[in-house]
């Protein structure tokens, strides 16, 4: 008999399970000495007495070996799910969420409209902000310091704080629905690189209400993609990177997400996100998640 049925792919292919992630001896002794399951034989022995029904129809031994093989995948996937999900596998607590291209859809990126501000090429404008646009993400300096540095650096005279000026975010309310039906089950928190003046507008807003906890980077230290923006989360949460999800619509972030062992998605829209999700959390978190969603989200058509 195939050993696919104990790497996941099978019970993956039925959609009835997901991956363990013990040993394959040990997820062998994990099954049969369980009590909640059958040995190959038992399907054997149990196809061997049919031959003595009244409906004994004799097959071809492909067909016979076909049958085996169904009867036995599904039978392992069925007993997989009545086992303990500590079991099974890793159990997810903790999700994080990006801000901006993810819950914000919209207004948050605020480079062209400050370019053409002051006449200047984004490129230009990144060029000049140099050092100081890292500093200013990660709290280090307040959006005057950062304007009084780039005047300085550029010749020109900015009283203004044209990061505020600009910044008009948009809920995705698609991607917030869905936030509200996670938090049912797991915590849901933000990691987002912010700024503090772009952090406040959002805080007054009420924006960051949907989410348990907040981390910017303005507040926190450090920005993504450093593995110690991740680490500081999943410390301050006392996670580890097996029990967290991260969507992102960075593939940087999600890359150095899923480096240190966090189950990362790129984000693309809610819509895909939705099925993503359904095929990246536990099973039994997945159906109940999904059953809710459908019957409770007014923006589903």
């Amino acid at each position: 008999m195939s050993e696919e049925i104990f790497t996941g792919r099978g019970l993956t292919n039925l959609g009835i399970g997901t991956i363990l992630y013990t040993p394959l001896r040990e997820r062998r002794k994990l099954l049969y000495s369980s009590g909640h399951t059958r040995t190959p034989t038992d399907h054997h022995s149990k196809r061997a007495t049919s031959k003595n029904s009244k409906r004994n129809t004799r097959t071809s031994p492909l067909k016979e070996m076909k049958t085996i093989r169904f009867n036995y995948f599904w039978h392992e996937g069925l007993n997989l799910m009545m086992l303990p999900r500590e079991k099974i596998e890793s159990k997810i607590k903790l999700g994080i969420f990006d801000m901006g291209g993810v819950v914000i859809k919209g207004g948050f990126d605020v480079l062209i409209d400050i370019s053409k501000a002051l006449k200047l090429q984004p490129d230009k404008f990144l060029s000049i902000g140099g050092e100081n646009l890292h500093l200013l993400l990660i709290g280090k300096i307040d959006s005057g310091q950062f304007w009084e540095r780039f005047s300085r650096d550029c010749g020109l005279e900015i009283e203004d704080d044209l990061w505020s000026r600009f910044f008009k975010p948009v809920l995705n309310q698609r991607c917030v629905n869905l936030i509200s039906r996670l938090k049912k089950f797991i915590r849901i928190v933000a990691g987002t690189n912010t700024i503090e003046s772009h952090y406040l507008i959002q805080k007054k807003r009420k924006y960051y209400h949907i989410f348990d906890a907040v981390y910017a980077s303005c507040k926190i230290g450090f920005a993504k993609p450093e593995s110690k923006f991740f680490n500081y989360i999943m410390e301050f949460e006392g996670c580890k990177p097996m029990e967290t999800i991260f969507i992102d619509d960075q593939k940087e972030n999600v890359r150095a997400a899923k480096e240190l062992g966090i189950r990362a998605i790129l984000f693309r829209t809610a819509e895909i996100l939705e099925k993503d999700l359904s095929i990246t959390l536990p099973y039994q978190l997945r159906q109940t998640w999904r059953i809710g969603f459908q019957a409770k989200d007014p923006e589903r058509k």
